[in-house]
């Protein structure tokens, strides 16, 4: 269903259970040897939307080290492997540089 400018409007949320049998997919930071989700000192994510903010520490650090933070990306499909995202996770990393303010 879309309207005239192309949006698309749902009735019901397409990640509802009800829908189309998918959840949403999550998001947390990790930690890359052992995958277990932690706390960043500079980086948050909301696990819910995977937006990135970045703590009151980082807003005040001056990076003497290029700092490297990992996310994870969670889904879960009822119909089986979902390409590309061996394990049901797909893992990204990205870097704040060194002298970053």
């Amino acid at each position: 269903m879309s309207n005239f400018w192309g949006a698309v409007h749902f009735s019901k949320d397409p990640f509802s259970t009800a829908v189309y049998g998918m959840t949403a997919p999550s998001f947390h930071v990790i930690d890359p040897k052992t995958g277990a989700a932690i706390a960043d000192q500079y980086v948050n994510v909301n696990s819910s939307t995977g937006e990135v903010s970045f703590t009151d520490d980082a807003k005040q650090a001056s990076f003497a080290t290029a700092y490297t933070v990992t996310i994870r990306i969670s889904a879960d499909s009822p119909w089986g492997a979902i390409t590309n995202m061996p394990d049901d996770h797909v893992d990204m990393t990205f870097t704040i540089a060194q002298g970053a303010k």
